[in-house]
């Protein structure tokens, strides 16, 4: 498989990363823009917009750009590469991922075009307190009353949910798990934010007899359950944030390489030190291995084949990569690596945050487990039984 990117993708990370540098060109400026709400830069959203980021994924006739999950993955990292915290993922991959799977054309053409163009952050409502990565909806219930529909119950965290212009939120309906549309200014509607432990903002969203529109077009009395396209689009998140992890983790890498470069003990840097430079040398196996599994669950996803196994797989391995490089980055650092004033320790700490969103390794493990007897059987020379 080629893992190389073509010239129109190299010219794409590179224009990404020069906004994303002088955004954010030292950790200082990261920690004063997370610092207040919303937590992130409102100017370099609207300036990723402008770059056509925000619509990448999405049709040209819905006032996106056309392009693939390989596109959206190097956006993804080259936010990881600089903790830029634009909920580009949330906006793009998760909340607009679903308006474009489920929504009808208006809705598209409406939704998609707002997010294409930065003026609709839009986010997925989903989780809720409780209960641990499921494609369903349990505890927010919809109740449908005449033509519209109304919304009970709580989710947390909704990351940025309490700047969200939108919420795509997931509720019990009679045929199972429904996709509803509630503004952010909607009556009974109340929002909570507050910052994460690794610097993001996250939100306590409340209904309250909220009023909400269906999220697609059902041809019969009851709502259709739409578990299988939540199930979808939160995999093709999980191989996003995957992505994102791969930036963090290969900044953290360098970060730490540098630093046994120029630190001294006993008279020499610390990379003269052979059990250190080992050490850093199973960072970057961890890491590679990690950015290979990523990429190939783009590829199938782009391919169209099993994006639900393709991310648990690329999961797997970027937690266990993430979780290595972030203890070991912080370790050979010494005591700097916990201080607030150094980039390392945030780094860990974005690493073990989406180690955590939408399912950790362990989780994505047992899921792998459970369908080990459906994978093909392979002899020693690669080729599978017949």
């Amino acid at each position: 498989m080629n893992f190389d990117y073509d010239s129109e993708q190299n010219d794409l990370r590179e224009a990404v990363r020069g906004l994303l540098v002088r955004a954010y060109s030292d950790s200082e400026q990261r920690r004063s823009v997370v610092k207040t709400d919303p937590g992130f830069d409102e100017k370099t959203w609207a300036r990723l917009a402008e770059m056509g980021l925000l619509g990448l994924p999405f049709a040209e006739e819905d006032g996106g750009m056309g392009a693939g999950p390989v596109e959206v993955a190097i956006v993804a990292e080259e936010i990881g590469r600089v903790l830029a915290p634009e909920p580009f993922i949330e906006t793009v991959v998760l909340a607009g991922g679903l308006v474009a799977a489920v929504g009808t054309p208006e809705q598209r053409g409406e939704i998609l075009a707002g997010i294409s163009e930065g003026t609709t952050v839009a986010v997925f409502a989903h989780a809720e307190p409780g209960l641990r990565w499921s494609p369903t909806a349990e505890k927010v219930t919809a109740t449908q009353s005449g033509d519209g529909w109304t919304l009970t119950g709580v989710k947390e965290p909704v990351p940025s949910g309490a700047r969200a212009d939108l919420l795509v939120v997931s509720a019990v309906v009679d045929g199972g798990t429904g996709l509803f549309l509630v503004g952010g200014d909607a009556e009974g509607l109340t929002r909570t934010g507050y910052r994460t432990h690794d610097g993001t903002w996250a939100a306590n969203v409340r209904f309250d007899g909220t009023p909400a529109q269906q999220l697609g077009r059902s041809d019969s009395p009851a709502h259709p359950d739409r578990t299988a396209a939540v199930e979808r689009v939160l995999a093709e998140a999980r191989i996003a944030y995957g992505h994102e992890a791969i930036g963090a983790m290969d900044t953290a890498l360098r970060t730490t390489a540098e630093y046994l470069k120029t630190r001294k003990q006993f008279g020499v840097t610390l990379n003269k030190f052979q059990a250190l430079t080992f050490r850093a040398a199973d960072m970057y196996v961890s890491l590679e291995l990690a950015r290979s599994l990523a990429l190939w669950a783009s590829m199938v996803q782009e391919a169209g084949g099993d994006v639900v196994q393709a991310a648990d797989r690329a999961r797997l391995q970027v937690s266990r990569a993430s979780r290595h490089i972030g203890k070991e980055a912080i370790q050979l650092h010494g005591g700097i690596g916990v201080t607030a004033e150094y980039s390392v320790g945030h780094y860990t700490s974005r690493l073990t945050a989406i180690d955590h969103l939408l399912g950790d390794g362990d989780w994505a493990l047992s899921r792998l487990a459970e369908k080990v007897d459906s994978y093909p059987t392979v002899d020693p020379l690669g080729a599978p039984y017949a």
